[in-house]
């Protein structure tokens, strides 16, 4: 019997990896990091869901820019460029009925991201929607980044509930295959770079094209 949902932020509640994207290659080129051998398949230096942290280990390659103070440093910085593009966020069409739904169903409602608390809260608030989450997990409370299961497992001990009990919204193949590790079901929100197919053989239980779709399974889900 679900207990709770839990949302993914970037690329699932809002629509903004694309901006995200923009930050991590400014950065980059501004400290003579070269673009990775292995880009995503629309020509993405960062990988939706891995996080801040996790696309920055990703990305540089010496090991002296992999210490944990240099990680910090790189993190900084993409959040002061994603800062600097002066975004107005809005979430995507249906979050909001969805949300409500989830409660009216009794279920506790989190929020699951890789970004920093700054950047959530003040996202959170451009979108009227501080109240609208009953617990949120933000990147800088794990120490691995998504597709392990740590964030999701502490979303889980923080909301009380068993696997059994929990229900993820992802976009992103590493946020499947983390929530999937940590025994949790997974709705796939497809949003722009991964198919149907890459959702199915992550281990999504279900694949959706946008929120009205979620709403309809948060109707019928036990």
């Amino acid at each position: 019997m679900i207990q709770a949902v839990i949302f993914d932020l970037d690329g699932t509640v809002i629509d903004n990896e694309q901006f995200w994207e923009e930050a991590f290659v400014k950065v980059a080129q501004s400290k003579g990091i070269e673009k990775p051998k292995l880009v995503m398949e629309n020509g993405w230096w960062h990988e939706p869901g891995l996080g801040l942290s996790g696309n920055w280990r990703r990305l540089v390659s010496d090991s002296e820019n992999k210490t944990v103070d240099a990680i910090e440093k790189l993190v900084g910085l993409t959040v002061k460029e994603y800062n600097e593009l002066n975004l107005t966020v809005s979430p995507r069409d249906g979050v909001g009925e969805a949300v409500a739904i989830a409660k009216e169903r009794k279920w506790q409602t989190g929020l699951c991201t890789g970004s920093t608390w700054s950047i959530v809260e003040k996202e959170l608030e451009e979108m009227s929607m501080q109240l609208a989450f009953d617990m949120t997990v933000t990147g800088e409370e794990v120490y691995m980044s998504k597709p392990d299961p740590e964030i999701y497992l502490l979303a889980m001990q923080k909301l009380g509930i068993e696997p059994a009990e929990g229900l993820v919204v992802e976009d992103a193949i590493a946020g499947i295959r983390s929530a999937k590790e940590a025994g949790l079901k997974v709705i796939g929100l497809i949003s722009g770079y991964a198919t149907k197919e890459m959702m199915q053989a992550a281990g999504a239980d279900y694949v959706v094209s946008d929120f009205a779709d979620v709403i309809e399974l948060f109707k019928t889900i036990e």
